[in-house]
């Protein structure tokens, strides 16, 4: 009997769906095609949508899920959120736009409603340029400091709920071919060869490779 196929849902934003990416794939196929077990019998979803917050994640998580992974073996989430609400805060100029006292809650219950489908892993969100300067006033070093609330959030929601937090904010800060990436793109989307360093730097954590363990051992469910 065969083992089954792999089925990872990616939920995101613009930066999950590769916008900037000239090969049109993003970092979630380039990291699947790189690390799952078996090549060709590996199913990416990538459920990234341009412009998400982490209360728009929140509200169509679930029903995206189950149109895809419901009763079938071999499923797992992957989510990746914060930077558009590291950027509204930034335009706004107020911290208080990220309700904060939210942010933890929210990623939990995308997490709860996530592992209905599967197991579950979290992935910081990308590194803006530090000099970028968006039309509605929004500065990069702004962003950069707000994403580092964000994430101390989100790790406070993985512990919570005992799921792995994958380190990627500031290993890409400190990474030229990723820097490169965004002073050739648009300050926000990299470039191919920065989506390419993303699939990277994931992949050779062991939280990713644990977490494709977990999912090729989950039996379909009714």
């Amino acid at each position: 009997m065969s083992t089954p196929k792999l089925r990872i849902a990616f939920l995101g934003d613009s930066i999950t769906v590769g916008d900037g990416d000239a090969l049109a794939c993003g970092w979630p196929s380039r990291l699947l095609a790189d690390t799952a077990p078996q090549p060709g019998r590996a199913h990416c979803y990538n459920l990234g949508v341009g412009g998400d917050r982490i209360s728009d994640v929140q509200a169509r998580c679930e029903a995206e899920l189950a149109g895809r992974l419901t009763g079938k073996a071999g499923t797992g989430v992957a989510l990746m959120t914060g930077v558009n609400d590291a950027l509204k805060a930034a335009a706004t100029s107020s911290f208080l736009y990220l309700e904060p006292d939210q942010i933890s809650l929210r990623v939990r219950k995308i997490v709860q409603a996530a592992k209905l489908f599967g197991p579950v892993i979290v992935i910081e969100p990308t590194p803006v340029l530090p000099s970028l300067i968006r039309e509605d006033g929004g500065r990069g070093d702004r962003v950069l400091e707000l994403l580092q609330t964000i994430n101390d959030l989100t790790q406070n929601a993985c512990r919570a709920e005992n799921v792995p937090l994958v380190k990627l904010t500031n290993d890409l800060i400190n990474d030229e071919v990723f820097g490169a990436s965004l002073c050739a793109g648009d300050g926000l989307h990299p470039t191919a060869e920065g989506y390419g360093r993303i699939a990277s730097l994931i992949g050779q954590t062991q939280h990713w490779k644990e977490f494709l363990g977990r999912c090729h051992q989950r039996s379909a469910t009714t």
